[in-house]
């Protein structure tokens, strides 16, 4: 996980992390993983990270 520091260099903060127990995050779970070489990847195997971009003052973006 990148450390807090980065994340506030790229704008971003970090806003949930699931376990593997937990598995995919529902609004993913109808989504296709697969890997360069096309081959797929168990949505079990998943887990999610969110990350959310902070808005700063003076950043129209």
């Amino acid at each position: 996980m990148p450390e807090t520091e980065l994340l506030q260099k790229l704008g971003l903060r970090l806003v949930r992390v699931g376990s593997r127990e937990e598995g995919l995050y529902s609004k993913f779970a109808m989504l296709q993983f697969r890997r360069s070489d096309a081959g797929e990847i168990d949505p079990n195997k998943v887990r999610t990270v969110i990350f959310e971009k902070v808005q700063t003052y003076g950043d129209d973006r």
